[in-house]
């Protein structure tokens, strides 16, 4: 997905005057974008927006720890939320602490940068039970996602 929305990206003609863009939500699409937008654009400078204190999303919060290279991307995308045309605000809500009107006034372009937030059921018999979670809900709670702390993770008991 993240190389059509690249592709789309790069086809976008934008006229001199467009500067501001702001990214909604800090997760690999919005770091993706933005980490395109500021390579190909000199004249463009990147806010991005996220409803968590930290950004980086499921990179973050949303890898199993027996998979460590997959969270070494999170090098990358400190070097695009340090560069010079780029600012992270955190801890915004989009609809509550700013309306989209209000960012359509004040930025050039709005993007759309959130990726999936729920939970995939398999419709297998039992998976409603107590104590059986998703994968994103326990990998969340291993990471400390503030959304996963109810996740109350019982040892099992081996006679």
């Amino acid at each position: 997905m993240i190389p059509t929305v690249l592709m789309e990206v790069e086809k976008l003609v934008i006229p001199l005057a467009v500067q501001r863009f702001v990214l909604l939500e800090a997760g690999p699409a919005g770091f993706y974008t933005a980490q395109h937008l500021i390579k190909a654009r000199p004249d463009v400078t990147v806010d991005i927006y996220e409803r968590l204190p930290v950004p980086f999303g499921l990179v973050r919060f949303g890898v199993a720890p027996d998979h460590p290279e997959v969270k070494n991307v999170i090098n990358t995308f400190t070097q695009t939320a340090r560069h010079e045309r780029c600012s992270f605000y955190g801890n915004v809500n989009v609809g509550k602490d700013l309306s989209v009107t209000e960012l359509q006034e004040a930025y050039h372009a709005v993007v759309l940068s959130y990726g999936a937030e729920g939970n995939r059921r398999m419709g297998v018999p039992g998976e409603d039970l107590s104590g059986v979670y998703s994968a994103k809900d326990f990998v969340g709670w291993y990471n400390g996602l503030p959304s996963c702390r109810e996740v109350r993770i019982q040892p099992l008991a081996f006679p």
